[in-house]
């Protein structure tokens, strides 16, 4: 295969992945929103809530029937982008507006 082709192969896959951000932010906006809710009613501050990333990636592969293999790809590809913040290793949250200043992490 040449380099050419492999370069345009890569370019759609990483296409096909960021297409699925805003429905998977949707869905981490959705989860967010429960677990600030759920800390409102025990008088916990709402800024401390993030998702346990297994759950988003249990309800990312479920509403939209997608591989898990996918749904790894498309979490790691939102983290690199700044779209998602991790919290520890097991938490994700959105990214708060000032951590998407266009800066890419690796």
């Amino acid at each position: 295969m040449s380099h050419a082709f492999q370069k345009i192969l890569d370019q759609k896959q990483l296409h096909s992945i960021q297409s699925w951000y805003e429905p998977a932010l949707h869905l981490l906006e959705e989860l967010m929103e429960a677990a600030k809710q759920n800390l409102q009613k025990r008088n916990y501050n709402e800024a401390n809530a993030a998702i346990q990333r297994d759950i988003f990636r249990d309800q990312l592969q479920r509403r939209y029937r997608i591989p898990m293999y996918t749904v790894l790809e498309i979490e790691k590809s939102m983290g690199r982008a700044g779209v998602i913040e991790f919290i520890g290793g097991n938490f994700v949250k959105p990214a708060s507006k000032e951590s998407q200043s266009g800066e890419v992490k690796p």
